[in-house]
């Protein structure tokens, strides 16, 4: 290999590993520079921009990954790829190199067709081979994916999405036992910051630019211009603007958004627990992809925190809140006889947590599943937890 091609690949390399670790926002070609111990020069010797660098990642790093991935194992169970996409240090890579990209296409358009082809190889991969991705396994991959980007310690869950593709169920059933001690569980939600009208204009302000699919970031200038407060008065509610994502954030996340807890437990404890709780969950997803300025906000939210410790630590608690509080729930249907032995609580926990994620991140690149197949997932995963 020459010379220019070893800095080439050497390149290829550090972007990629810059990707992983500080993800899309923090990734420039000044940074990938800084971090390759090269000259500027040297990066735009092979791309011009950093959509072109991105794209040359998928094509020469994040699509062959996955199709070794596929080849390495072709001979073994499909449940294997699964595992080793979830749950081995190698597939969690990917699965981060993949969310970083998808976020990446979000920002250029231009990388719309290979965000594409990134969508259908994690389909491929997780075992959805009818022609058409399976809507939960891919969301969450992605979801996953985004979760991992963010440091949050995750369990293994390869084998559970492994038996939800296939549609295995786990063997043996649970006798049922009374359900009267089953209530349905609200994780712990912070109180709302800054409530006065100043800090409520700034909270909405926020909402409306994050939520503004041509526009990334947040700019004190713009914040003071679509807010009416000025400058000071912003500084004085919140000490920066870190402050301010961690209370629109805290907003986000009220009890109201877990209302699905009491209709989970309502569903299934009732007498045709699988087409209620597909009804249940449906509801939810669709929720997703219909509010389309929440699901922006949110995805802005979870890459600033990336980059922010203090939000990020508000983001990892309320996510380990959520994750608590349905562990909870999901133990005590448990040991009722109502969900079947495998996966755990705390599995079941993180793959009702994954998928929104994921399916955010779908939506904002203009992919939905249609009501028949996203039923058609739901089915699945549902048949596949709840005891025989």
């Amino acid at each position: 290999m020459d010379r220019y091609a070893a800095t080439t690949e050497h390149l290829r390399d550090a972007a990629c590993d810059l990707l992983v670790r500080r993800g899309t926002r923090a990734f420039t070609q000044d940074a990938l520079a800084e971090s390759a111990y090269v000259a500027i020069g040297t990066v735009y010797q092979r791309w011009s921009s950093k959509a072109e660098t991105v794209a040359d990642i998928v094509g020469t790093r994040l699509l062959p990954g996955l199709t070794r991935l596929r080849d390495g194992i072709e001979f073994a169970s499909p449940s294997d790829c699964c595992v080793y996409l979830f749950d081995r240090d190698e597939g969690r890579r990917l699965l981060v190199l993949a969310a970083e990209v998808l976020l990446a296409a979000r920002d250029h358009g231009e990388l719309g067709d290979l965000a594409g082809e990134t969508v259908l190889a994690l389909a491929a991969t997780v075992g959805s081979t009818d022609g058409a991705p399976q809507w939960w396994a891919t969301s969450t991959a992605i979801g996953w994916g985004m979760l991992l980007g963010g440091d949050i310690p995750l369990p293994p869950v390869g084998a559970a999405v492994a038996a939800v593709v296939e549609q295995t169920r786990p063997s043996g059933g649970n006798v049922r036992l009374p359900l009267d001690d089953i209530r349905p569980v609200v994780p712990a939600i912070p109180e709302p910051v800054a409530t006065d009208d100043a800090g409520s204009r700034l909270k909405s302000a926020t909402r409306r630019l994050l939520s503004d699919p041509e526009r990334s970031g947040l700019r004190t200038r713009d914040l003071t211009m679509e807010s009416g407060v000025p400058t000071g008065t912003m500084y004085r509610r919140f000490a920066s603007r870190s402050e301010l994502l961690r209370a629109v954030l805290i907003d986000e996340v009220q009890s109201a958004r877990y209302a699905w807890s009491e209709d989970m437990v309502a569903a299934l404890t009732g007498n045709e627990p699988i087409d209620v709780v597909v009804d249940v969950v449906y509801d939810a997803v669709r929720r997703v992809y219909a509010d389309r300025d929440a699901a922006a906000l949110i995805l802005e939210i979870t890459v600033a925190a990336r980059r922010d410790t203090n939000l990020r630590e508000q983001l990892v608690g309320q996510i380990a809140n959520a994750v608590d509080a349905r562990r909870e729930l999901f133990e005590r249907l448990q040991a009722a006889g109502v969900l079947a032995d495998s996966p755990t609580p705390d599995q079941i926990s993180w793959l009702f947590q994954a998928p929104p994620i994921g399916t955010r991140l779908l939506g904002a690149l203009g992919r939905h599943p249609s009501d028949m197949r996203l039923r058609s997932d739901l089915r699945r995963v549902i048949e596949t937890l709840v005891a025989s």
